[in-house]
């Protein structure tokens, strides 16, 4: 009676076996056919995206550029005081996450704008790779050139950001003027007002 009960409970079990079995042979099977149909994955490279960005309203323009290869500037200008400011945001070092560069100009002067006429700026960046020789110290331009246009007039202008990555990675705070590369005059014919 013993061996009756066993062997008629061990078929249910040795046909449940069987069909699991052959369901993951078919399985591992399809897998392996779709691997070998497929056309091997092909890898791409690392593709570097740099983006900078500009806004504006009435009174005030913004835009960001690249400083070095970890960090970025916020240019802001001013359109009612002419003020040029770079805000640089430290990226790494003791102070971390805090505007340890700060640097103005004023680019009323330069712009050759009259007192009583009320300027139209724009406000670009670009990227520029200066040679690192040359300057003293650790002092170098930063990556990014920051271009003031006045609408009205067609007068531009170009800074460049003093910068020292050693005092960045110090956390030392730095200050002082933005650099004037250049300006220029893009309007050669007078307006007829």
């Amino acid at each position: 009676m013993f061996d009756r009960w066993t062997t008629s409970h061990r078929q249910p079990l040795t046909l449940l076996l069987s069909a699991a079995s052959l369901l993951a042979i078919g399985i591992l099977g399809g897998c392996l056919f779709t691997k070998w149909t497929q056309p091997p994955l092909m890898l791409v490279p690392e593709i570097p995206v740099q983006a900078s960005g500009a806004a504006h309203s009435n009174t005030i323009a913004a835009a960001t550029g690249p400083i070095d290869d970890k960090v970025e500037g916020l240019f802001t200008l001013d359109f009612l005081t002419g003020e040029l400011q770079c805000a640089v945001l430290y990226t790494y070092g003791p102070n971390m996450n805090t505007f340890g560069g700060i640097y103005r100009i004023n680019v009323v002067e330069d712009m050759q704008i009259e007192a009583t006429k009320k300027p139209n700026y724009l406000l670009l960046t670009g990227f520029a790779n200066y040679a690192r020789g040359g300057r003293s110290g650790n002092n170098r331009v930063g990556a990014s050139v920051v271009y003031v246009v006045d609408a009205n007039t067609g007068n531009f202008a170009a800074y460049g950001v003093p910068w020292n990555p050693n005092a960045a990675s110090r956390g030392t705070p730095q200050t002082g003027p933005l650099i004037p590369i250049n300006k220029g005059i893009s309007r050669l014919a007078p307006v007829r007002e």
